[in-house]
């Protein structure tokens, strides 16, 4: 089976999708699920506990919708990244990590042998000068992730967080706006991305108030 599974593990409740790439290159949705998580420990009070509830949950959503293909892309929240608009003078593509392992070091709150870098460079201007878009992660939670997913005899084929989802999205599906502003409402956390010209700029998420 040639499809990809795609989990978003929520606050409250994991949402699941399987695509399918056809012959003609066209994705198409083949099976969508969502399940509660009754978790009874929060993440960052019992990581060993939670993740187990996680995978319970998560082994009987795949159960339950007859899902039997083993690649997994998982999002990992807003929360859990760090991510910023970084801009740099002109360099080859070989100096760029490095200079964004220096730039890190002034918005990661973390040290930066405990995190995981990735970029991508979003526009170059004339005078050569690049605006490149980063994102961190700790090396601790992705590790998580991977054995979350081993355990299930899953393998893990990439992490990636919702402002790089959505930027693809609206980059191969809306041809005829150019900047867009998508508001993604969840439980507990909302995000909201500013989309321009096929890139993002300046994720952001929000804690939302419980009325009592």
């Amino acid at each position: 089976m040639s499809g990809v599974i795609g989990v978003d593990i929520g606050q409250g409740s994991i949402k699941l999708v399987l695509i399918d790439k056809g012959s003609n290159g066209l994705l198409s949705l083949e099976s969508i699920g969502e399940t509660k998580i009754p978790l009874s420990v929060e993440r960052n009070v019992n990581k060993a506990k939670y993740f187990g509830e996680v995978g319970d949950a998560l082994k009987s959503l795949l159960t339950d919708l007859k899902i039997k293909n083993k690649q997994v892309v998982a999002s990992l929240s807003e929360n859990d990244v760090i991510s910023r608009m970084v801009r740099l003078p002109p360099m080859k593509d070989s100096e760029i990590m490095d200079a964004l392992r220096f730039e890190a070091e002034t918005f990661v709150p973390y040290p930066l042998d405990e995190v995981s870098i990735d970029y991508e460079v979003i526009e170059k201007d004339d005078a050569g000068r690049l605006s490149v878009f980063v994102i961190a992660a700790r090396n601790d939670l992705i590790q998580a992730y991977v054995k979350l997913f081993k355990s299930l005899g899953l393998e893990l084929i990439a992490i990636e967080s919702p402002s790089v989802s959505y930027r693809r999205v609206v980059k191969n599906s809306i041809k005829t706006v150019e900047r867009v502003v998508i508001l993604d409402l969840g439980e507990k956390y909302s995000d909201i991305f500013n989309i321009n010209k096929g890139n993002a700029y300046f994720p952001d998420q929000f804690l939302l108030e419980e009325n009592h």
